[in-house]
């Protein structure tokens, strides 16, 4: 291989000779000069030849073209100086290139290997300089700073709404958190921190997790406040999953499993689920979309895909079962199908009904008076906010209420739907909204655990328009957005429905609007209005201010 090289290399120190004269030439000489250099410096660093070796190399070759142009210049052949003349007949152009790109390629080779070795030998930053997880494992985090004002109306009532979580947790009905704040404005400072991992096992398999601060036994808010004598916040697990796609051959995803701590597996609002909140369970999505094959159905439906959603989700688990053999565990069982359309501009249309079936949540009243029975205590929820109509289920030997358990049943039909227009981009114009009905709700039923005659108010819809940058990214970028919403008191689980609009809850009807705008990149302001009344139930007005600092990593 050496000699080879330097085979080239004296032809091309011959060429480099033949050209110097040849003015119109210059640009040529300079690049085969730089090409004569490099190999030389490889030849040194293989250790074909020493480095001085290459230095008396190219002393001599200029030696000998300088020579050699001094006697063109003369009108002398090159024996009067001296020399041997070596006549070289004329090298046509595509012979040169010929030349040239053998050099180049013979030490594009070489180099390129003895690169590549040192790298490996030296662990460079190379594909097998690290370990091969590494390049598949994505981290990701984000911190907010939020500054919250709560004004309450001033028709407002003290002690006319009762703080079920505290009661059930007290055991009481007389503890100091008795009754939810309705009059008492409050300002405060919060920080929400997040930051998990997710890691690419193969092409098909993915896990992840996800840890943020927040409160244990609190599904529907990250927050963290500030202002506890200085001491530290608790970090959470909010989300460990394993997800399996399966692709077809076209490279779209036919079939997606998730199990584990996942998130929302259903295209939805936060009309019935807060943002904050993570489904704990398995879900499988399949979905096809039309206008890849041959027949006419699918050229007819180009751009169209359908898909479905099934899910099965723990919401308490216990140990004892029911006397008559079945189970008491509690759990969500969800269903969705819907159709999305992908325009050719990156428009997108979708539109899906849901099914969400809670499954023994029904509080029970325990047996024979039950004064300090605990039978049926855990038929009480673990989390409950305000709304949902609520009846003991266990009292004291006073005759005092120490339990509440939901009255009513939960089967939830919602119809969700979604117009993302791509006009104006970057500019985006989003258009969503959402309706959801209780079918669980029985005024019988619930009449025979309360004794008394509730209404049915199981209805809610919200409507909402955004404008502006999908993601804020890049100082300048900016979304409004403006949009209703009306929740009755048992439309859905007010344990789950979003934590700002009314102060969490339902039985709300009001006003949501806000904006962004980028600082720098991944830094943005935001502001956010809440304006909210109630619908059925004692006064409670109330507006919501907050104004945050985001920034993603």
């Amino acid at each position: 291989m050496s000699r080879r090289i330097t085979r080239l290399f004296v032809f091309a120190i011959c060429v480099f000779g033949m050209s110097a004269a040849a003015a119109s030439q210059k640009q040529e000489l300079l690049e085969l000069k730089n090409t004569i250099v490099n190999l030389v410096d490889a030849l040194v660093d293989q250790g074909v030849i020493t480095a001085d070796q290459a230095r008396a190399m190219q002393e001599q070759a200029a030696e000998k073209a300088r020579v050699a142009a001094a006697a063109e210049v003369a009108g002398e052949p090159a024996a009067a100086a001296g020399k041997k003349v070596v006549r070289v007949p004329y090298v046509p152009e595509f012979v040169k290139d010929d030349i040239r790109n053998q050099v180049k390629q013979e030490l594009r080779r070489e180099v390129t290997e003895d690169v590549t070795m040192i790298a490996k030998n030296e662990r460079w930053g190379t594909k097998d300089a690290l370990p091969g997880w590494i390049s598949r494992l994505e981290l990701f985090g984000s911190f907010r700073l939020r500054f919250e004002s709560t004004q309450y109306d001033s028709e407002n009532q003290p002690f006319t709404y009762p703080n079920f979580l505290a009661i059930n947790d007290a055991n009481s009905i007389s503890g100091p958190d008795t009754f939810l704040n309705t009059t008492e404005d409050r300002e405060r400072t919060r920080i929400r921190l997040r930051f998990g991992a997710n890691v690419n096992v193969n092409d098909a398999v993915k896990v992840g997790f996800r840890m943020t601060t927040g409160t244990s036994g609190n599904p529907i808010s990250m927050n963290s406040t500030l202002g506890d004598s200085f001491s530290p916040d608790d970090i959470l697990l909010d989300r460990a999953f394993a997800q399996i796609g399966f692709r077809n051959r076209l490279g779209d995803r036919w079939l997606e499993l998730n199990g584990g701590r996942i998130e929302r597996p259903f295209l939805s609002t936060d009309l019935v689920w807060d943002p904050d909140v993570s489904f704990q369970g398995v879900a499988a999505t399949v979905s096809h979309r039309f206008g890849f094959g041959d027949d006419l159905l699918s050229q007819d439906f180009r751009n169209y895909e359908v898909f479905m959603t099934l899910g099965g989700f723990a919401l308490d688990n216990d140990e004892l079962p029911f006397d008559d053999g079945s189970s008491d565990d509690k759990y969500l069982l969800g269903g969705q199908l819907g159709l999305r359309y992908h325009a050719s501009n990156q428009s997108t249309f979708e539109l899906a009904g849901s099914v969400y079936d809670y499954v023994n949540i029904v509080g029970k009243f325990n047996p024979d008076g039950a004064f300090g029975s605990t039978r049926y205590d855990w038929t009480a929820p673990d989390f409950v906010t305000k709304g949902n109509t609520m009846y003991p289920i266990r009292f004291n030997a006073a005759g005092d209420p120490t339990l509440f358990g939901l009255a009513s049943d939960f089967t939830l039909v919602t119809m969700t739907g979604r117009a993302t227009f791509s006009y104006l981009a970057p500019v985006f114009v989003s258009l969503s909204g959402e309706f959801v009905k209780n079918l669980g709700f029985d005024d019988d039923d619930v009449f025979r655990r309360t004794g008394v005659r509730v209404a049915d108010r199981t209805n809610g819809w919200t409507t909402r328009l955004d404008v502006g940058w999908r993601n804020i990214t890049e100082f300048g970028h900016w979304s409004l957005w403006a949009g209703y919403k009306y929740l009755q008191r048992d439309a859905v689980l007010d344990a789950y429905a979003e934590s700002n609009f009314h102060g969490s809850g339902t039985d709300g009807k009001g006003w949501i609007m806000g904006g962004q705008f980028g600082l720098a990149r991944n830094t943005w302001l935001e502001l956010r209005y809440f304006s909210a009344d109630e619908i059925d139930l004692a006064p409670f007005g109330v507006d919501i201010v907050q104004l945050d600092l985001n920034t993603r990593f």
